[in-house]
């Protein structure tokens, strides 16, 4: 035919922008939209996906589109061993001046994953705030 492959595409979407051309995806709608930003705390993405008929990867470049993160972490991620309020506790326990060991004892974990929850353990606020923060 003699044309190239820009030429071609750039026809396609003069043709779809003009409605003589169907799109090849049908594009997200609002709802679809606020479905996606409503459960980014709930659901994961490819429960989401399978909740608005898509295909995962849809799903993941919409949100990222829209500056959506489907982050989880603390009482939100599903993997979860230590609740956010025993994170809290030992927060508290250990700048009241406990130590690592003694507030081991009383959780009945060894001081190590006390130590871990101290430190690291990021708690669910976080991805709260992190969302909120630009």
């Amino acid at each position: 035919m003699g044309k190239s492959e820009s030429k071609i595409r750039k026809k396609a979407a003069y043709l779809r922008e003009a409605g003589k051309l169907p799109c090849k995806r049908k594009p997200f709608s609002p709802e679809q939209d606020k479905f996606i930003k409503k459960n980014c705390r709930i659901m994961t993405i490819k429960e989401v996906a399978r909740a608005l008929k898509r295909p995962v990867s849809s799903i993941v470049n919409r949100a990222r589109l829209l500056g959506i993160s489907y982050f989880k972490c603390g009482d939100l991620y599903y993997k979860t061993k230590y609740p956010d309020s025993d994170v809290y506790l030992i927060r508290e326990l250990r700048d009241s001046g406990l130590s690592f060991s003694e507030i081991a004892k009383k959780f009945e974990i060894c001081p190590n994953s006390v130590q871990y929850l101290y430190h690291s353990r990021l708690t669910a606020d976080y991805a709260i705030r992190r969302e909120m923060l630009p």
